[in-house]
């Protein structure tokens, strides 16, 4: 039988030992930076503002939230990048900036994420540098946001 075709949580038995867990999706219960609030928060119009075209510019990206629960409430905006053509393998997302935002309902915030060139940087095995290329941006209140706009870097 493939392991597929085995329901979830289905007791797996070796040796006398026996198991649970084993047929469980791999992914994690909750994704990173996930939280609890008494209000739901919604993200829209992510877009970069100022972009990096020499090592010494700042990325400026803005996107905005909207308490749109029924209760005033705080969250935690966080802004994920991902490299799309890095020299070596690079993280899906990895988190670059985050604010604290409290909003009443219905209202909305314009946040404002500002990015170094070192902050895009990595070690490729030799040196630690910020590669020319397309970064992908997602923002949204934790690591599973799918909010996102792409931009070109160090590109003139």
């Amino acid at each position: 039988m493939h392991i597929d075709q085995i329901a979830e949580n289905t007791p797996q038995t070796s040796l006398g030992n026996v198991c649970y867990h084993l047929d469980t999706a791999p992914s994690p219960a909750f994704p990173f930076g996930f939280g609890l609030t008494y209000t739901e928060f919604g993200y829209a119009s992510l877009e970069v503002k100022q972009p990096m075209r020499t090592p010494k510019d700042k990325l400026v990206l803005r996107v905005k939230v909207t308490n749109i629960g029924a209760r005033e409430g705080e969250d935690t905006a966080q802004l994920y990048a991902q490299d799309l053509v890095g020299s070596i393998t690079r993280p899906v997302r990895e988190l670059k900036a985050w604010q604290k935002v409290r909003l009443a309902p219905g209202e909305t915030a314009d946040l404002t994420f500002t990015l170094a060139c070192e902050d895009l940087a990595f070690h490729n095995g030799k040196e630690y540098t910020t590669e020319p290329g397309r970064f992908r941006f997602y923002a949204g209140s934790n690591a599973e946001a799918p909010l996102s706009t792409e931009t070109r870097i160090l590109e003139g």
